[in-house]
């Protein structure tokens, strides 16, 4: 064996060496946002935010194993080739296996994150309707309950008006002799 043969050997050890230790560090990470999806389930605590951030580390791993895969095809002298490109495939298994979990919370999420915006406080669905004007008032007597009615349904009850707000729509509504007759 010459001395060129032999740095070779020794070069290619010490790069297949590195990138175990790169394949260990992907597995770490790997086992950690695993270890976190599996454990996580819808609920009010769980972030959207949080799981695209691991979705996007997982986007990482990926292409650093893919790297790392290259690498070792460059190294000619090693001895374990195949069974490193099986671990390699059954990371990459991992890493579509953790994916998909991610994927499937991130978009249980997004349905519950609709369905809570689609009902009202009462828990009841919300219907968007046309605007409702507001009624109104000319000072006509026999107007006066039906104007009343109206308005009490509409503002009156309406307990995310303030009292400022509450007599400007009542002033709003108030028109000819009516409107002459509130200062």
């Amino acid at each position: 064996m010459s001395k060129e043969s032999s740095e070779k050997d020794d070069c290619n050890a010490v790069s297949e060496k590195k990138l175990n230790r790169e394949q260990g560090a992907i597995k770490g990470t790997l086992s950690r946002i695993e270890t976190f999806t599996s454990v996580k389930t819808v609920s009010k605590d769980t972030n959207i935010t949080e799981l695209q951030v691991k979705l996007k580390k997982l986007e990482q791993l990926q292409t650093q194993l893919d790297k790392i895969s290259e690498k070792y095809c460059e190294i000619e002298t090693s001895e374990k080739f195949e069974t490193i490109q099986q671990d390699i495939e059954q990371i990459n298994e991992r890493i579509e296996e953790t994916k998909v979990g991610l994927k499937t919370l991130l978009s249980s999420l997004k349905v519950n994150e609709n369905r809570n915006t689609a009902l009202n406080d009462n828990g009841k669905a919300k219907i968007c309707l046309p605007e409702i004007p507001l009624p109104e008032f000319s000072g006509k007597i026999a107007e006066f309950a039906n104007f009343k009615n109206q308005f009490t349904n509409l503002i009156s009850n309406d307990d995310q008006l303030n009292d400022s707000q509450k007599l400007y729509y009542l002033r709003a509504s108030l028109k000819g002799e009516a409107k002459l007759c509130v200062c």
